[in-house]
């Protein structure tokens, strides 16, 4: 369990890993949003807690959205719009480190996403043209066939 705002890390009420992180922290980098709305409905979790790099749940949730085509259906989406919500507060990392890591993380899986949006591009054309086929063709068939 997170620690509630009454307790504090030095009373040993508040469970931590070796990270500093909380089971909050956990179910947002595993991108579980069944957890996380487990987590965030119970009164006594601490949205606020910083881990030993400084980051926060919103923070977390933050490094996990991908760049690119912004998709409000994706669990890290819906995670990181929740904490925004509730009024989750940033931790004490600066925001050029965090940004200089969250590019650095995605920049190598940039070829592979311009591949998946090439291929759903193609996806999408084919789909248009068949339904253009299919619409022109009725337009000229005869009412009760033959």
């Amino acid at each position: 369990f997170c620690c509630s705002s009454a307790t504090t890390k030095s009373a040993g009420k508040c469970m931590l890993d070796n990270d500093g992180n909380t089971a909050l922290h956990l179910a947002i980098q595993a991108g579980s949003l069944l957890m996380f709305r487990v987590l965030l409905r119970n009164q006594k979790v601490n949205l606020n807690i910083s881990n030993k790099k400084g980051q926060t749940a919103l923070d977390v949730s933050r490094y996990k959205i991908p760049p690119g085509l912004f998709n409000d259906q994706k669990s890290e989406t819906k995670i990181h719009f929740a904490l925004k919500v509730v009024n989750a507060r940033s931790g004490g990392c600066r925001r050029d480190h965090f940004e200089e890591k969250y590019n650095q993380q995605w920049k190598h899986n940039e070829r592979e996403e311009l591949e998946k949006l090439k291929v759903s591009t193609q996806t999408l054309c084919i789909g248009a043209v068949l339904i253009a086929i299919v619409t022109f063709g009725a337009t000229f068939a005869l009412p009760g066939g033959y």
